[in-house]
């Protein structure tokens, strides 16, 4: 049971005897309680209920685990996420102690990689530019029980591309200029950006989907330009930092 769950008990006495009085309590009430052969789940832990016949005294029991509710909103945290590190949040799930993270494996099973007392989790080491999946489960220790929520349900968790190195630029009369810099296998596309004397900062100037670029300017005018790669899953895209910046004098 989850807490604000209920599950009916069923009784039996055997041999059949029409002149009993059963009576029901529960260890702890703040966790599960009963009533009409209905225990309610009130809070995560252990609680046994107890039948006991008041005219023999015999008794049976019947322990309850109220686990913790499912973690809930799990996401992927795109600000916190690098080339090789993806970054995982969902929302706090009340009274638990902590949670286990598990990561996607290629037969399709899920296997257990990091436990958190926080509502985030970073799993570092991953290859850049790459789709991987996860699942969160809350838990909490009772005694010697280890009370499990069930998974949350699957996210995609993809690493940045990593950034390209510096661009190479050649320029050419009347303005040409051309860069061209390494191709990232992970990338979908790729933005560049220029800054010139005029400009307050970088300014994007192009989406381009080979790892070449092409334009005009002025004659006699400064410019630096950098890249980044871009990788799309799922309509989402993760945009790499930066690349160096390289300077060009156009002719």
């Amino acid at each position: 049971l989850r807490p604000s769950e209920s599950a009916s008990l069923k009784t039996e006495y055997t041999p059949y005897c029409a002149n009993v009085a059963i009576s029901a309590v529960s260890s702890n009430n703040n966790i599960a309680s009963i009533s009409d052969n209905q225990v309610f789940a009130k809070s995560v832990g252990m609680a046994t209920i107890t039948y006991t016949d008041q005219n023999s005294g015999v008794s049976a029991a019947c322990a309850v685990s109220v686990v913790p509710t499912v973690p809930q909103n799990v996401r992927q945290n795109k600000s916190a996420t690098t080339d090789s590190v993806v970054a995982l949040k969902w929302s706090k799930v009340a009274g638990v102690q902590g949670y286990f993270v598990y990561r996607q494996k290629a037969d399709g099973s899920f296997t257990h990689i990091g436990t958190t007392d926080k509502n985030t989790f970073l799993d570092s080491g991953r290859a850049a530019g790459t789709r991987y999946v996860y699942k969160v489960k809350a838990y909490v220790i009772s005694g010697t029980d280890k009370l499990i929520s069930s998974p949350s349900e699957a996210v995609v968790g993809v690493t940045l591309p990593r950034a390209p190195k510096a661009p190479v630029a050649s320029t050419a009369a009347h303005g040409k200029v051309v860069l061209k810099w390494s191709k990232n296998k992970t990338a979908d596309f790729y933005i560049v950006y220029r800054h010139t004397a005029k400009d307050t900062g970088f300014q994007r100037v192009a989406v381009v989907t080979t790892n070449r670029y092409k334009e005009y300017l002025k004659s006699g005018i400064t410019a630096y330009y950098k890249v980044k790669a871009v990788k799309t899953v799922n309509a989402v895209n993760y945009v790499s930092a930066y690349s160096p910046a390289v300077k060009v004098k156009t002719k």
